[in-house]
């Protein structure tokens, strides 16, 4: 099914429609403002399990200390690389999307070739800073490109900072801290795998997205193994009907190393749930992916980002599977909620089509939503519900406390849900408050701007 992603500037509910048709320190190789190329680069697309459709173990197809063989080279596939950073001398894997650097041991960079042509084999260091820069840059670009949602690392400026061989344990990390990923030599490489590049830079969005508000509790790990999901089967390897289908980590997990996750996991919320991030996020990974069969892609994911946009460190997943729906509501008015209510209730969550949020009611009648996207570009959307007094007032401030636009003023009744749009597209870049105020009571939340 082909999906085609409208970008809209209206002053209606949506922000974006989403229509289905059919600061690191180490060595970082910093994009050169002076110029920037396209290269050419071979990689797994997304791993080459799943472009030969072939089963860990088949002949060639093992890790073998990452040595090289014929039928894993078969699976390399040539790629443009955009935006290499050239410095007269050599071409650097650093671009506006993503940069490699070298953070940690066993240092193998600097991430650099004498030719634009950066076409390796997989024994070879290079290969796994090629593979992972180019779909990170891949979706990074569909996100803020594609989808119209501004999301970039808080932490620096410039493309999402990676160092591919980041340790020699089997081990692949994001570091809240200074927004890098770390990707481990241990068993397979786990740059070599596009699952797990989507499954850390997963994590990555979460984080950037919310300001660094991040939820746990199966939010965390279900959410990064739907990115890494809904990404690999874009490129339609598998069918339906194919248990591979439904793994997380094809060429780095469901192996003799064993360790991988799936998203037709059996479990329901809260009665299976084990304390563990990971293995709970399964559960929401599940209930994602079948919204993602029955409505698409592009739809799904646009859910996924703008209920992203609206958790907090507080949520848990039947949180999440609320901000789902309420999404919905906001960006489609609740055209697929006759699909997605009952695959989320299926897997335990409690929802309703007519679900409100607990500070959306008549009992908390004041409340203002997290604005989304965040950070920003263009039109802004923030969800405020009524107060007693009936009259509120909702506005932009600058970081001084400055009004740059007055969203709102007048009645919104106890109990009444609203959703305003406020264009910042002429807005400097920086940080804003979105402000809310009943007469007695102030709200306010942090919103950013990109430019």
């Amino acid at each position: 099914m082909d999906v085609t992603f409208h970008a809209v500037r209206t002053p209606t509910l949506a922000l974006i429609l989403c229509s289905v048709l059919a600061g690191a320190s180490g060595v970082c190789a910093q994009p050169d403002a002076r110029r920037s190329v396209d290269g050419v680069g071979a990689v797994f697309f997304p791993d080459p399990l799943s472009s030969a459709r072939a089963t860990y173990g088949d002949p060639g197809f093992i890790d073998a200390d990452d040595a090289d063989s014929p039928e894993l080279s078969a699976q390399r596939v040539l790629v443009t690389l955009p935006d290499l950073s050239f410095d007269g001398v050599a071409y650097a894997l650093a671009g506006p999307w993503a940069v490699a650097v070298d953070l940690r041991p066993p240092d193998r960079g600097p991430y650099v070739h004498d030719s634009p042509s950066l076409v390796f084999e997989r024994s070879e260091p290079m290969f796994e800073a090629v593979n992972a820069y180019y779909h990170i840059d891949r979706f990074m670009r569909y996100v803020n490109d594609t989808l119209g949602v501004v999301v970039r690392p808080y932490q620096y400026e410039g493309g999402v900072r990676f160092d591919p061989h980041g340790s020699l344990a089997s081990t692949a990390a994001y570091l809240p801290a200074s927004g890098v990923i770390l990707f481990g030599e241990g068993n397979v490489d786990k740059a070599e795998d596009a699952d797990i590049i989507l499954h850390e830079l997963g994590h990555g969005i979460q984080d950037w997205i919310t300001g660094g508000d991040i939820a746990l509790g199966g939010v965390l790990g279900g959410t990064a193994d739907y990115w890494a999901n809904s990404y690999s089967r874009s490129f339609g390897r598998w069918h339906p009907t194919d248990e591979p289908y439904h793994w997380i980590g094809h060429w780095v997990s469901h192996n003799e190393f064993g360790g991988g996750r799936v998203t037709d996991y059996p479990g329901r919320y809260p009665d299976d749930l084990t304390g563990a991030d990971h293995v709970d996020g399964q559960i929401l990974a599940t209930a994602l992916m079948a919204i993602w069969d029955a409505i698409g892609r592009g739809a799904t994911d646009c859910l996924v980002l703008a209920a992203l946009a609206a958790s907090t460190s507080g949520d848990d997943q039947e949180d999440f599977a609320r901000a789902v729906v309420q999404a919905d509501r906001d960006l489609f008015s609740g055209e697929h909620l006759g699909v997605v209510v009952p695959i989320l209730q299926d897997r335990g969550y409690r929802v309703a089509p007519t679900y409100e949020d607990p500070g959306l009611t008549p009992e908390a009648p004041f409340a203002l939503g997290a604005p989304f996207p965040n950070p920003a570009s263009g039109w802004i959307r923030v969800r405020v519900s009524g107060a007693a007094s009936g009259r509120i007032r909702v506005a932009v401030r600058d970081g001084l406390g400055r009004l740059v636009s007055e969203v709102y003023a007048g009645a919104i009744h106890g109990g009444e849900e609203r959703t305003l749009v406020v264009d910042g597209s002429r807005w400097a870049a920086g940080l804003y408050w979105v402000e809310a105020t009943d007469g007695g009571t102030t709200l306010r939340r942090p919103l950013s701007v990109l430019r």
